[in-house]
């Protein structure tokens, strides 16, 4: 529901207390929850909360949010620190270090020509440089 209405504010109710459940609901796109144990007056705070961009919840889901960032921004660094590559971008940039042109690398994964042109100035651009022969040299760094 989230992805094909944008712009709606989903509150989830009847959410399990763990705050494993309600990260994951959170992460499904819900903009608010209201757990069974919850009264109704909980229930219209989250509402207006969600209408107003905000998340009413308490301190120790707070806390448990921001653990999931950190984790996420984590892994986002080792993303980066990887180059920033895709898997699909790594196995062109590798054959490019082997020498192969672009036709050859096309050919080798059965893919046009111009989607690895495309991915070629995109790996040039994530790794900083404005050459292919300097592809090898900067994957091993």
């Amino acid at each position: 529901m989230a992805l094909a209405l944008p712009a709606a504010k989903i509150v989830a109710l009847g959410v399990p207390t763990d705050d494993d459940a309600i990260v994951r609901v959170l992460e499904a796109g819900a903009a608010g929850f209201v757990t069974a144990e919850q009264s109704l007056p909980d229930l219209v705070a989250a509402v207006e909360a969600a209408a107003a961009g905000e998340l009413e919840c308490p301190p120790h889901l707070a806390a448990a949010l921001v653990r999931r960032v950190t984790a996420l921004a984590a892994g986002g660094a080792r993303e980066a620190n990887g180059n920033g590559l895709t898997p699909r971008q790594r196995q062109i940039a590798s054959l490019i270090a082997d020498g192969l042109s672009n036709k050859q690398i096309a050919r080798t994964l059965s893919i046009e020509r111009a989607t690895v042109k495309n991915h070629v100035h995109a790996i040039l651009f994530k790794l900083g440089i404005t050459r292919r022969d300097q592809v090898a040299a900067r994957l091993q760094t």
